[in-house]
């Protein structure tokens, strides 16, 4: 028979695997129209990136476009395939790692991101970096945001 310590410790244990699973790497693969950020068949696994989401879009030519409000943990555009965002004018966005000395939005070779019109507020809780390696643990040019 188990004690009520052994049942508290294996609840507690079981809430934090749950509590985990909730966030995810969302990979773009455009299988559903191919741009909006929103469109749910264009993630894998399917639906948008939340805020406890790190998304990556790292497919040959992808053309993302963001037209509204959105948000995830940590973004990375390019690294093998040429892949770019562009962010519509009037659009907020967050990304909000849970330590801000991980990156909010990493752009790695092949990777653009495009900022259209004149209003809009991107906040990035981490920092911003920018490289033209393959390896993202070597860049050639880094920017911190707060």
């Amino acid at each position: 028979m188990k004690t009520p310590t052994s049942v508290l410790i294996i609840l507690i244990i079981s809430f934090c695997f749950c509590a985990q699973s909730s966030a995810a790497n969302k990979s773009w693969n455009a299988e559903g129209d191919a741009t909006d950020w929103f469109d749910n068949a264009n993630w894998l696994p399917a639906g948008k990136p939340t805020a406890s989401d790190d998304a990556k879009i790292d497919l040959k030519d992808a053309q993302v476009d963001i037209g509204q409000a959105y948000q995830a943990k940590s973004l990375t555009i390019g690294g093998k395939k040429s892949s770019d965002v562009s962010v519509s004018n009037f659009v907020n966005g967050t990304l909000e790692p849970s330590d801000t000395s991980n990156n909010a939005m990493l752009v790695r070779r092949d990777g653009k991101i495009t900022l259209k019109g004149s209003a809009g507020t991107i906040m990035m809780k981490g920092t911003y970096k920018d490289s033209e390696e393959v390896i993202p643990d070597e860049p050639s040019f880094m920017l911190y945001v707060k």
